[in-house]
């Protein structure tokens, strides 16, 4: 949509007809907020437009029907979880090729990082330990 106002918003220059193209620059702005007004009022229109996620790992195990709707290699999918630092598919939850193309995923519990909290809470352990042997 933004490539298509774009190019309208350059034909003035050439044919001097501004009007024209800011008629229609508005309509098709106008049409672009009545789309997203109306998938955000209904989930079903949102699935007709813009799809669903699918599911392409569960439980480390690849979904190879999902990647053929998806016309995804395996390879392709495996390039996408190195980009997100993950080695092993066998690590992997669960993870979706997301609407927008984008790889969600959730690691299996043992292969999640450490966050702040855990590592606060391991050091608290290990202080605890310490004062109870002195």
């Amino acid at each position: 949509m933004m490539v298509a106002v774009g190019s309208l918003i350059i034909q003035p220059v050439g044919d001097r007809n501004i009007w024209i193209t800011m008629v229609v620059t508005f309509l098709m702005v106008i049409t672009l907020l009545f789309v997203e007004y109306i998938v955000l009022k209904f989930n079903k229109v949102e699935n007709i437009i813009y799809g669903k996620s699918k599911l392409v790992i569960e439980n480390g195990q690849i979904n190879e029907a999902n990647l053929k709707k998806l016309r995804l290699t395996v390879d392709m999918l495996e390039l996408r979880l190195r980009q997100q630092n993950i080695q092993h598919i066998s690590d992997v939850q669960w993870a979706t090729i997301e609407t927008n193309g984008q790889l969600g995923y959730v690691l299996k519990p043992n292969k999640q990082y450490a966050t702040k909290e855990d590592i606060q809470k391991l050091m608290d352990i290990i202080q605890e330990l310490s004062f109870t042997h002195l």
